[in-house]
């Protein structure tokens, strides 16, 4: 399964239009950058630098 996470005004409309158009069956985590929700623990334990978007590809 791939999730990406990403919000209002990040590049992560780029892979979301590509998985739409390829019907790629993907999750969506939105996180909003006003309120630093890309600057949590949580989150930097998955990108420590905290940018988006980020795609995780968890099929195997």
């Amino acid at each position: 399964m791939l999730t990406l996470y990403g919000g209002v005004k990040t590049r992560a409309s780029l892979p979301r239009w590509y998985m739409e158009e390829k019907a790629i069956t993907y999750n969506l985590i939105e996180l909003n950058r006003q309120e630093s929700e890309n600057l949590q623990a949580d989150f930097l334990a998955i990108n420590p630098f905290g940018k988006l978007p980020v795609l995780i590809d968890t099929t195997l």
